[in-house]
């Protein structure tokens, strides 16, 4: 019984130990230090990853390392980061500034016909049908 009770005990150990042996935290933030919300943070190789939360904050528990992390969020140059060892990072993420050479904006009239008479019609625009 004392066998049993040791081998069981040692697996559940090893097999603890075995996984995700590595811990990777840290922020993102812009150029004025002001963090980065819901940040793509994910593996290169395996796609494997997360996302900050609204301080900019994430946490990977990782199997293996070196690893390159990626950071992405809209609007910010995406960023890769070799990892080799287990630590505490901040990330700076650089604006990325798009210009638009030419907008068009087109409007329509729209109708639609109102279910309690069959002849009348309502107009509607952008916020409100009359």
């Amino acid at each position: 019984m004392k066998k049993r009770l040791l081998k069981t005990t040692l697996t559940l150990l090893f097999s603890n130990f075995l996984m995700a042996q590595f811990v990777i935290e840290g922020h993102v933030v812009d150029s004025n230090t002001a963090p980065i919300p819901f940040t793509s943070v994910y593996d290169k190789v395996n796609k494997n990853g997360s996302y900050t939360n609204v301080n900019g904050y994430f946490k990977l528990e990782l199997e293996a390392l070196p690893i390159t992390l990626v950071f992405s969020n809209v609007g910010y140059n995406t960023k890769e980061i070799l990892i080799s060892e287990p630590k505490r990072v901040t990330v700076i993420l650089e604006e990325r500034i798009l210009e638009l050479n030419e907008v068009t904006i087109q409007g329509r009239k729209l109708t639609s016909k109102h279910l309690g008479s069959p002849n009348k019609e309502k107009r509607c625009g952008i916020s409100t049908c009359v």
